[in-house]
């Protein structure tokens, strides 16, 4: 395996800062998500929070996220402001926007998704994604924490199977393509939120998103439809996302 060669988290920095996106980073702390939720004004949105290791990281229904060893691992939060607020189609299509931009940088790997929106690489999650949406008055703030295994995975100390990129890359990883990744996402991360104020999911975003879904590979069976509201549709029925 390739050794390690740059901090993730100073990568991203680095990278935020050449685009002019705000950035707020952390060598360590509790949660991303939990620092950015208390902040009560930002100078410019969007903005993003990051750090080379989280000691209370958070998943979905109060999971914990785990975090390898200090530097190895994508821990960022994405803040942003919205006029109104968004449909519950904006979680899967965050996942979707996750799924899409790394399978536009790494194209050969095996990427699929896991509903509610686990990222895996073969058999194993390599990446989560928490959404928290928070409204006072008329001011609607949404925050995208994604967490990535790039360079280690926790591996034991989860539960499950995890992977890190660098276990499936054929050749070193690069500043350069780890940035084209981040360039992607917020582009994928932005037309998912332009899109989620529609009471319906697209049909290319539902065709994108049940590809993904059924190319994992310990899928039980096969989901057979993505319903507008981001239902999923089995032979053994019908699924809301928010229910997984």
């Amino acid at each position: 395996m390739p050794s390690k060669t740059f901090k993730i988290g100073e990568c991203a920095r680095g990278w935020s800062a050449s685009i002019n996106v705000p950035v707020v980073y952390f060598d360590e702390v509790d949660s991303t998500n939990s620092w950015a939720k208390e902040v009560e004004h930002w100078e410019s949105l969007p903005a993003l929070v990051i750090t080379e290791f989280q000691t209370n990281g958070r998943g979905r229904s109060g999971r914990s996220w785990i975090s390898p060893a200090k530097g190895t691992s994508l821990l960022s939060t994405w803040v942003f402001e919205l006029d109104r607020a968004p449909q519950p189609i904006a979680s899967p299509l965050v996942g979707l926007a996750l799924y899409r931009a790394a399978l536009t940088t790494w194209p050969k790997l095996p990427w699929s998704l896991k509903a509610p929106n686990d990222l895996y690489l073969g058999e194993k999650k390599i990446a989560g994604v928490l959404v928290e949406v928070t409204n006072t008055s008329d001011r609607w703030m949404l925050y995208v924490g994604i967490g990535m295994n790039v360079i280690e995975s926790p591996g034991s100390k989860v539960e499950g199977s995890s992977t890190c990129l660098l276990e499936f890359l054929p050749q070193p990883l690069t500043h350069e393509a780890f940035e084209n990744f981040l360039t992607s996402l917020i582009v994928e991360l932005g037309e998912a939120l332009g899109n989620s104020f529609e009471s319906e999911m697209s049909s290319s975003c539902r065709t994108d998103l049940l590809d993904a879904l059924n190319k994992l590979p310990l899928l039980s069976e096969p989901y057979l439809e993505i319903l507008g509201d981001g239902s999923l549709r089995s032979a053994s029925g019908v699924r809301g996302w928010e229910s997984l």
